[in-house]
């Protein structure tokens, strides 16, 4: 309800011009816009584009007011394995969704689930830890991981702030991200021996943000930067 809708008629060239007439006005009548084509002999594609441009013209110029168009952004939660992914993604989302234990390479697939933040829909995804591995199945996860995180709008890589950065965790730090990128420290409720000003001798030029799923310390200003990318349409891949 509510949504923008254009009724294609199809196999014009093979139907009766009559009913095709009938069938255009009755849609019309409903409110309806209405296009007549024919995908065989290319009747009215050219005209499909700017049919469909005129349909949304409205709910574009609505959405625009939210700042990136109002469309759903893609976030993933990324890192290597066993630093708190799954437990960060359930509390951004305010429920239990991913499993969460202590071993590493639990989550195998991308999960996805999203909330809502300024009225805009955010697909959040869960995804396997990114290491190399020699397990099949974890390594199956691991590039579903990498293909999901080129679709991704933004990412949020968390690093364990209670042990020192691992080799793979530098290594993200210093990989080309396909989108902007933040680096959360988690587990701050823990002793921390990765800190933020640490973080910054490694040269990491991505937002650095303390969290800890437990406590929710941290959670507001991850949703803070995802509120940048709302209000920052060019930041996106459209």
């Amino acid at each position: 309800a509510g949504k923008p809708r254009l009724i294609v008629l199809n196999r014009v060239d093979q139907a009766d011009p009559v009913q095709t007439r009938r069938w255009a006005a009755y849609f019309r009548e409903q409110g309806y816009a209405v296009l007549e084509a024919d995908c065989r002999s290319g009747k009215g594609l050219q005209q499909l584009n700017g049919a469909i441009k005129s349909v949304m013209a409205e709910q574009r110029a609505a959405w625009e007011k939210k700042g990136m168009g109002g469309r759903q952004i893609k976030a993933m939660v990324v890192g290597i394995p066993n630093v708190g992914k799954s437990t960060l993604f359930n509390a951004l989302l305010g429920e239990e969704k991913a499993i969460v234990t202590n071993i590493p390479g639990t989550t195998r697939d991308v999960l996805e689930d999203h909330f809502t933040l300024d009225g805009v829909n955010i697909i959040l995804s869960d995804t396997a830890g990114l290491r190399e591995s020699e397990d099949v199945v974890e390594q199956i996860g691991v590039e579903r991981a990498m293909k999901a995180l080129r679709q991704a709008d933004a990412a949020l890589l968390l690093v364990d702030a209670g042990q020192p950065p691992q080799k793979e965790d530098i290594e993200l730090f210093h990989m080309d991200m396909p989108c902007p990128c933040a680096v959360l420290l988690s587990k701050q409720d823990k002793d921390i021996l990765f800190t933020a000003k640490a973080a910054e001798t490694l040269g990491i030029k991505a937002p650095l943000i303390p969290v800890s799923a437990k406590t929710g310390e941290g959670l507001d200003a991850v949703r803070d930067f995802l509120r940048k990318l709302i209000g920052q349409p060019q930041a996106l891949q459209l």
